[in-house]
């Protein structure tokens, strides 16, 4: 299992060269976890429900670390204060799995990184992994239910089904429903397009409260980052957290954004998280 979170939090059909510990590739397509890909040497997942459940019913368990912390609740009430809950589930990353996914499961990044352009990054599979796994690990035990990739279907102008999966979802016992959306370093094209998918996703569950988390490695992000329209701020309780980090994962700073509803304006929050 350590071999597969090394190398193969990866979306479906994605191909990965096994170079090393190939006995392990083997006994996972052996077991039908992996099939060979085009490619000699090359493996892929061998189906959406492999990775499903890979990542949310194995990997929690095998991994079980979380932050050792109380969970953090408002003042005062049940409810869940997804904020902090990010800013320590952020925290407690396993480091060693975000810095290498910069040559095992990464992508090509469409803005500067290392004042390089297309460079290498995590994707936004190896964040969600980590994510969900602390998150299982953390909050299941206090009741709360955390669902990955939640199946949503609409119908198009033309009745048409159209098929959607929100990435992160979080029902507390208090009946708190919370979306979390990631991005993982997308320009500001990529970010306008999650702004819109988020609110439409939480309109569909019925959420509270929506988070769109924006992990990142452009260069000096933190002194420019993209904010939704004040419109989805204020009226649909939209919510934005970027976590810039460098590619091995030891600075991570935090910038993020939400509607005042006391001061009717835009609160910006910084901080430095390592």
């Amino acid at each position: 299992m350590t071999f597969f979170r090394n190398y193969f939090l990866v979306d479906f059909g994605h191909e990965i060269k096994v170079t090393a510990d190939i006995n392990s590739a083997e006994y996972l397509a052996a077991e039908g976890v992996l099939v060979p890909g085009e490619e000699p040497g090359t493996f892929k997942l061998s189906s959406p429900l492999v990775r499903w459940l890979i990542l949310q019913r194995v990997i929690p368990i095998v991994f079980p670390f979380h932050p050792r912390k109380d969970i953090p609740y408002f003042k005062n009430s049940y409810d869940l204060d997804i904020f902090r809950v990010l800013k320590y589930a952020v925290q407690s990353f396993d480091k060693d799995i975000i810095s290498h996914a910069c040559t095992r499961s990464y992508k090509t990044a469409k803005v500067h990184v290392n004042s390089i352009s297309n460079q290498h990054v995590p994707r936004e599979s190896v964040y969600d992994s980590e994510l969900l796994r602390i998150l299982r690990n953390w909050l299941n035990p206090a009741n709360m239910q955390i669902t990955g990739q939640w199946h949503l279907i609409s119908y198009k102008s033309n009745k048409r089904v159209r098929h959607r999966y929100s990435d992160i979802v979080i029902d507390s016992p208090s009946g708190q429903r919370i979306v979390l959306e990631l991005i993982a370093t997308a320009n500001s094209a990529d970010l306008d397009e999650h702004f819109d998918r988020a609110h439409k996703y939480a309109k569909l569950l019925s959420a509270e409260e929506t988070w769109i988390i924006h992990f990142t490695c452009e260069d000096e992000y933190i002194k420019k980052p993209r904010w939704p329209s004040d419109n989805l701020l204020k009226n649909n309780n939209l919510n934005v957290a970027h976590f810039y980090h460098n590619t091995s994962f030891s600075i991570i700073d935090l910038i993020a954004c939400w509607w005042d509803g006391r001061k009717n304006s835009k609160h910006i929050y910084r901080k430095s998280l390592g």
